[in-house]
């Protein structure tokens, strides 16, 4: 019989139809993380399937010295993966990855995929920062710049801002700008 979690993915509105991407982008500090947890949430609660996928410039540490993972790691595998009642990881060694080779990889069955850092990629973002480090950040934008999401809601003439803890307000920009119409249908019927 096979594990409990071999059930078919959870369907796309449209099965050819790409995850939408949204970035969020700004300084370190500045809620990424905080707004990304409470997207997720958002969308999550609205019946979407949402993915989440981090770069981290300084790179990270997941597995531990001494686990059955890291020995196998070190032996030279290029790839390990474990599995368990509380979930799956892979773990591969190599050059970073792009987004879309992220997206691509594992976010296949998804409705939208929040992608936090990825600067360097042409993503549409959502540009997180204080109002005085505003324009400084929206600068590091390579994408279309969907919002500016800052503390107070205030920022620079020409790119619609919000509050930063507004997540509504947030989520119905990115949805206005980048879902299309059958995504948006699911979630207004949801929320």
């Amino acid at each position: 019989m096979p594990p409990a979690d071999a059930r078919a993915p959870v369907p796309l509105v449209h099965p050819a139809q790409p995850p939408v991407l949204v970035s969020l982008l700004g300084p370190s500090g500045a809620g990424k993380t905080t707004l990304a947890a409470r997207l997720v949430a958002y969308w999550q609660a609205r019946g979407l399937r949402v993915g989440y996928g981090k770069h981290a410039s300084h790179g990270f540490q997941m597995d531990r010295e001494g686990k059955d993972t890291w020995v196998l790691s070190e032996a030279g595998a290029s790839g390990v993966a474990v599995t368990g009642p509380g979930g799956t990881a892979f773990l591969e060694r190599g050059p970073e990855a792009a987004a879309a080779t992220l997206v691509d990889r594992f976010f296949g069955t998804h409705h939208v995929v929040v992608l936090e850092g990825f600067r360097f990629a042409a993503l549409p973002a959502v540009v997180v920062a204080a109002a005085e480090t505003a324009d400084a950040a929206l600068a590091t934008a390579r994408g279309a710049v969907v919002a500016l999401a800052t503390p107070d809601g205030r920022g620079p003439a020409g790119v619609p801002a919000v509050a930063r803890d507004d997540v509504a307000a947030v989520a119905s920009l990115v949805e206005a700008a980048l879902f299309p119409a059958s995504l948006r249908r699911v979630v207004r019927s949801e929320g």
